[in-house]
């Protein structure tokens, strides 16, 4: 979703006669995403993107991206030492002459571009995880009706809907997948989430909190809320594009370092949001310097993971 978004702002800001061409080939590898292509709601945004099954490059532009990444490679798995540092520097040498090959090199946090240096009359290809509102942030009316489903709303879930709405709903979404023994993505423990649920209750009259999660059995039987407050679960069964009406439905948020909990809280209108986030958002120290700042919002409350 922040790629597409990022490539929606290029297209609307630089390049507005442009089409834009999203590359699937990666979630297809991945199971546990691949209910995203059949059932989110970028599915029927062919005004906006057209999808490809994989990045078409010229066999120069293969031969530099095969270069810089083994280089990369290298020195994360092979040196390990400093990988921050040799990244910089790796990635400021090949930029020019990646640029020159009309290939636009992001890894993790803001890069402020100078679209001017793109021949508008060829191809451009991105490369990045694009993870900071900073990219698009004058687009959220324009995202949220892109990213609005297409498809009716569940019956099975009429009643979280009505006490979302009826509510002060707090939103709690817990990732667990393959970020459990990550050692890079495993942040958010069981104690996070019972410290930012106090942190809301001490914050809010009477919130109501709405578990979403991809285990919520593991959710059912291992995070507490204490006695007095209503507690709602969601099924595990949506699809993502029903799971992500109903997380943004609701007025607050505790988020997990997910990308798709951030995408929750965005989405919501709700004028008096308050959102919790982990102090953290990733374990290894050099890429939480690199990367930590630019996908945090101003107004977040961040409790110690």
């Amino acid at each position: 979703m922040f790629q597409y978004a990022f490539m929606r702002s290029v297209q609307q800001n630089h390049f507005p006669s442009a089409e834009i061409h999203l590359d699937f080939s990666k979630v297809e590898s991945e199971a546990h995403r691949k209910h995203w292509l059949e059932t989110d709601s970028l599915s029927d945004l062919s005004a906006s993107y057209c999808r490809v099954e994989g990045i078409h490059l010229t066999f120069k532009q293969k031969m530099l991206c095969l270069q810089l990444s083994t280089i990369l490679f290298y020195y994360k798995y092979i040196v390990k030492k400093n990988y921050e540092q040799h990244r910089e520097h790796i990635e400021f040498k090949f930029k020019d002459v990646l640029t020159q090959n009309n290939i636009i090199w992001h890894t993790y946090g803001y890069d402020n571009f100078d679209y001017s240096l793109i021949d508008p009359t060829k191809d451009i290809v991105f490369f990045g995880y694009y993870e900071s509102e900073i990219y698009f942030y004058d687009m959220r009316r324009i995202l949220k009706e892109d990213f609005k489903s297409q498809y009716e709303p569940n019956p099975v879930n009429a009643l979280l809907d009505e006490k979302i709405e009826q509510t002060n709903s707090v939103c709690v979404s817990v990732r667990r997948g393959d970020f459990v023994g990550n050692p890079m993505h495993d942040v958010c423990k069981k104690e996070y989430f019972e410290k930012a649920i106090n942190e809301i209750i001490h914050r809010l009259d009477q919130p109501c909190f709405f578990f979403f999660s991809d285990d919520i059995k593991w959710v059912r039987e291992n995070i507490k809320v204490p006695k007095g407050f209503s507690v709602y679960y969601e099924s595990g069964d949506d699809f993502a594009n029903e799971k992500l009406r109903l997380m943004s439905k609701c007025k607050h948020f505790i988020i997990s370092n997910s990308s798709f909990s951030w995408w929750a809280q965005y989405l919501c209108d709700y004028p008096k949001k308050i959102v919790i986030a982990p102090d953290r958002w990733l374990n290894h120290k050099e890429d939480e310097e690199y990367f930590n700042n630019d996908i945090y919002q101003r107004d977040w409350i961040l409790v110690h993971v």
